[in-house]
């Protein structure tokens, strides 16, 4: 009895394990219904719905964003400033990138057909990790766009990406390792007793 109990536990600590591992990219959207890009839209998208997310550095030197499935397609861009690289905090006044004026940051939330002639954006990015190579890592985003400058036609929402799932914490990768020893060893106390 004392050995299925163990086994039970044990199976139990690595499952525990194995979830903590999933955290990773997510998109959440909404918008007036007066909105050309949104069209009264609001959801939360994750990989585990089918999404794919994709980053890259622009040619702005900020950060354009692709989360798409097999029906829907959705581009996020970022940019600083006369071309400054993107850094953690605050983007007032943005306009419609990759048109923004000097001096401006420039912002893009669309979806194919869905493209207004202007914006009026704030986003904050709350996150930024660039790699060797410049590839993306991580990127953490907060923004407000108001199509044609008007309030009756805003989208909001947060950008979270990660290009892998982190690495677990060392408690959790031991927690993982302690349930499949225990596990192999309970197996091999019953088979002796079989």
């Amino acid at each position: 009895m004392k050995l299925k109990s163990l086994s039970i536990v044990s199976a139990l600590l690595l499952s525990l394990a194995t979830h903590a591992l999933g955290q990773g990219s997510s998109f959440y959207f909404t918008s007036t219904s007066q909105s050309i890009v949104g069209q009264g839209e609001s959801f939360l998208v994750t990989p585990d719905d089918g999404y794919t997310f994709s980053a890259s550095i622009n040619a702005n030197n900020g950060i354009s964003l692709i989360i798409s499935s097999p029906t829907r397609t959705w581009n996020l861009d970022f940019a600083g400033p006369n071309s400054v690289p993107l850094a953690v905090g605050p983007y007032n006044n943005a306009q419609l990138w990759p048109f923004q004026g000097p001096g401006q940051p420039g912002m893009a939330v669309t979806t194919p057909g869905r493209v207004p002639a202007s914006i009026i954006g704030f986003f904050q990015i709350l996150n930024i990790q660039i790699g060797p190579g410049n590839v993306v890592q991580a990127f953490d985003a907060d923004f407000l766009q108001y199509d044609n400058g008007l309030l009756s036609q805003a989208n909001q929402g947060e950008l979270r990406f990660r290009a892998v799932n982190p690495v677990p914490e060392p408690g959790v990768a031991a927690l993982a390792a302690a349930g499949l020893l225990a596990l192999f060893f309970s197996q091999r106390i019953l088979r002796r007793r079989v």
